[in-house]
């Protein structure tokens, strides 16, 4: 005869084991898919500081370029390419130098409201 104490012990277990694989599952269903590989984090060494985002002087809802300046200037700035990209459905925006840092024209091509991210592509 199966004592009532080892039936609970199994049972218990089986709960643990279901459970455990419930919590892994939902946590591996939280990660965003299209943002592995990247980082949050000063990959390249280029940290941007003094971000101006500028909207549409008739339309206020929607931008018309970022500009922002290099911390530091890397070695090779003339020959830097620097692109944006403000929101995850937005494309990539070219950006050029000037002598008070980097423009990136958007010309009205994202909303204010569709702007929830500032990406950066720095490369040489």
């Amino acid at each position: 005869m199966i004592r009532p104490k080892l039936i609970l012990n199994i049972l218990f277990l089986a709960f643990l084991a279901i459970a455990a694989n419930v919590i892994i599952a939902s946590a591996n269903s939280n990660q965003y898919p299209a943002m592995r590989g990247e980082s949050s984090a000063i990959v390249s060494g280029v940290e941007l500081i003094n971000v101006h985002y500028t909207v549409n002087d008739q339309d206020p809802t929607v931008m018309d370029a970022v500009s922002f300046q290099l911390r530091e200037q890397p070695v090779l700035a003339s020959s830097m390419q620097i692109k944006i990209k403000l929101s995850p459905n937005s494309p990539w925006f070219p950006c050029t130098a000037g002598e008070s840092g980097w423009n990136c024209p958007i010309n009205g091509a994202v909303t204010v409201k569709d702007s929830v991210e500032l990406r950066v592509f720095a490369g040489q």
